[in-house]
């Protein structure tokens, strides 16, 4: 099971709205607790499976202008972490993968001149593919030992 329903909100945190802040949990952290809360009894009662979340380095160190966004990515990480623990005696791996700045339509808001900026501030000196996050969730699928679980795998070209 792979965990990617993702969204976020850019601007100062008192300028966002409750509902806007429950929409995003919602999307971010509230729909992953629910459908791993429907699959894994199948996976229990097989007595194996992989759950995969997508976090975000920003749950890892905050950001800011996307302190909801942060918190919400902050709870799939202390999700996975106690999931992890939680189903291992059923055979059972938890995972999450944490990119740092992707290369997607959520970076539309910034003008080509803040991502080249952006991009300075990461240690690799470039975004991170979708490719990239891809490669790394499928290794945490089908080539992972399965005693690899609680991790929070980074994929940010060292931004964290």
């Amino acid at each position: 099971m792979v965990n990617n329903a993702g969204t976020s909100a850019y601007g100062l945190f008192q300028d966002l709205s409750a509902a806007d802040l429950m929409d995003l949990f919602q999307i971010n952290f509230l729909s992953m607790y629910v459908l791993a809360g429907k699959l894994a009894p199948g996976m229990i009662s097989r007595k194996s499976g992989r759950m995969i979340n997508l976090a975000s380095v920003w749950g890892e160190v905050g950001a800011s202008c996307e302190v909801a966004y942060s918190a919400s990515k902050a709870a799939v990480i202390g999700f996975t972490k106690a999931l992890a623990k939680e189903l291992a005696p059923s055979g059972i791996s938890v995972n999450a993968v944490s990119p740092g700045v992707v290369d997607t339509d959520m970076m539309g808001r910034f003008s080509n001149q803040e991502k080249e900026e952006i991009s300075k501030e990461i240690p690799f000196g470039r975004f991170t593919t979708p490719d990239e996050v891809a490669s790394t969730i499928l290794y945490l699928a089908q080539d992972a030992p399965s005693t690899l679980t609680g991790q929070i795998i980074g994929v940010n070209g060292c931004y964290a």
